[in-house]
């Protein structure tokens, strides 16, 4: 069910997900098509260091610095034509209001954010575009909200916990052809600092 090529030194599976050995025992096969093998010994990893390896997990981030109160920072998500599977996280120094839209329109991008793929010596490069600080025309609908614990008033002052864009800063999966928007808007009562990193891969 389960062989070693001689060749590449990497691991096969046939079509059957399951069989009986030859003393009988049930064996469950996982999808361990092209599980690389050294010195003889099987060597699994976990799916996101796989993808860096594999050079298909990209990163982009960026920060804003002296948001004013009631003023407001965040990323425009321009998905391509895959859809794009994301972890998003923020921290701010005040309290602030993080809130997530989709499908909505811009009269002005914003500023490109350089997108870089986590394999250095990899030249793919990921089908969708992220921006800073776009000029939002219809926010469209707010799927997930959120609020930064950052402190209010200038002796009030301290790091917010890291805030994500899904509930128990979960992964999201975006859908292709669609556009998002992250805004955090300052409610600390003096200017603020952001910084965000987005972690994503195609699918």
């Amino acid at each position: 069910m389960v062989g070693i090529e001689g060749t590449t030194g990497r691991v096969t599976a046939d079509t059957h997900r399951a069989g009986v050995t030859e003393d009988n025992k049930l064996v469950v096969l996982a999808d361990i098509s092209g599980a690389a093998v050294f010195d003889e010994a099987l060597v699994i990893t976990d799916l996101p260091n796989y993808r860096i390896h594999e050079g298909l997990a990209y990163e982009a981030g960026s920060y804003r610095i002296g948001i004013p109160l009631d003023g407001s920072g965040g990323m425009l998500i321009n998905v391509g034509s895959l859809n794009l599977h994301t972890m998003f996280e923020s921290i701010t120094d005040g309290d602030a209001i993080l809130e997530f839209f989709e499908n909505v329109a811009v009269s002005n991008s914003g500023t490109s954010l350089p997108i870089y793929n986590r394999r250095r010596d990899c030249g793919s490069t990921v089908n969708s575009t992220l921006w800073d600080n776009p000029t939002v025309t219809a926010s469209g609908a707010m799927i997930y909200s959120a609020l930064f614990l950052g402190g209010s008033g200038t002796a009030n002052k301290f790091q917010s916990e890291t805030v994500n864009i899904a509930a128990g800063k979960d992964d999201t999966l975006l859908s292709n052809g669609s556009s998002y928007w992250i805004k955090i808007t300052n409610q600390c009562g003096r200017d603020m600092n952001l910084d965000y990193n987005f972690i994503m891969h195609e699918h």
